[in-house]
């Protein structure tokens, strides 16, 4: 079906025309072409050949026609008489109870929060199958081709391996624009990195973001990279040339990364890899050590041997209660959520 012959439909068109036309367009074969009265309608062209017309589509209405200018008389007609389709849209009350049920199993099955389930990523993500499926049954309904068929989201929804596949596609094709604007910025005015080494089902993974201004004075921060690691070569040495060598694939030179400043935790690893770079300490761990240790703190052997900053069993026994309470409060949050 790569051009249909370059097929111009004319006259009245019957029910049959109306649905090629249809799946001409849904399939991009047809494409917009031209405007004609003042934006009322546009030709539909083949995609391969847009000098050959095919039909016209009213863009108000978005009924199709016959070709332009054997069928002038009709569309001069329907312009007088178009009604658009300028309607409130009024989401009946049984839609709205329906989707409140079915947003309620979605979190029971997929283990979404209840922000979840109404945050930015899923709504927007309803909101674009919601549009484009109400375009297009309001355009199968204006041209009276109603299947008896009900579609199912299964028909359309890709599986992993293919979102996968896409965004690995648009990461790959977007990297070299992407790596031109970060080392361009750092080049021209520093830049700082933040460094965290993470494992998830045993496979050790390190993650850096990138942070820096623009010549605006704009904060820009990114994921810059995360890969896997080998744990048996964590130590200072291996984990200085891993970091370098993933810097250097984003097209940073070494004299550029002597420009960076890098936040990493308090990890000795870290600490002695880049030993000759500038790094500060994460405020984010910081925050985390002092909260942890204010209800669990460090074992007798490592502290030092100062009797101030030891704590007497008495406490340590109360500080384990509320430990205990805490570590409670955190699964109900959790379930609750």
């Amino acid at each position: 079906m790569s051009n249909h012959n370059h097929k111009k439909f004319t006259g009245r068109l019957t029910k049959e025309e109306l649905a090629e036309i249809f799946i001409l367009t849904q399939t991009e074969v047809l494409v917009e072409g031209l405007a004609l009265h003042n934006g009322h309608f546009v030709r539909l062209v083949y995609a391969d050949d847009k000098q050959k017309d095919a039909a016209v589509k009213c863009t108000h209405c978005q009924r199709f026609f016959g070709n332009f200018p054997e069928n002038y008389n009709t569309i001069r007609f329907h312009m007088k008489n178009c009604k658009g389709t300028d309607d409130p849209i009024i989401v009946p009350r049984h839609f709205k109870e329906a989707l409140l049920k079915e947003l309620a199993h979605l979190c029971a099955a997929d283990g979404l929060s209840f922000s979840q389930a109404t945050g930015p990523g899923l709504t927007n993500t309803f909101d674009f199958i919601y549009k484009q499926g109400y375009l297009h049954g309001r355009n199968i309904a204006i041209n009276n081709i109603v299947s008896s068929a009900v579609p199912s989201i299964k028909d359309s929804v890709p599986d992993r391996r293919a979102v996968s596949t896409f965004v690995k596609d648009f990461v790959d094709a977007n990297k070299p624009d992407f790596d031109e604007f970060v080392v361009k910025n750092i080049r021209s005015y520093g830049g700082a990195c933040a460094i965290d080494l993470t494992t998830k089902s045993g496979v050790h993974f390190m993650g850096i973001t990138v942070h820096f201004l623009s010549e605006k004075w704009e904060h820009h921060a990114y994921l810059l990279d995360i890969r896997e690691y080998d744990e048996n070569k964590s130590d200072a040495v291996a984990l200085a040339g891993f970091i370098k060598n993933v810097l250097l694939s984003h097209g940073l030179t070494n004299d550029d990364i002597k420009k960076i400043i890098f936040a990493i935790d308090e990890g000795s690893n870290l600490n002695a890899a880049l030993h000759d770079h500038m790094t500060v300490n994460c405020s984010c761990h910081i925050c985390h050590l002092v909260g942890y240790h204010a209800v669990e703190p460090y074992s007798e052997g490592y502290l030092p041997n100062d009797p101030d900053i030891h704590v007497d069993p008495d406490t340590r026994e109360k500080l384990a209660a509320v430990r205990e309470t805490l570590d409670f409060t955190k699964k109900i949050i959790k379930g609750v959520k």
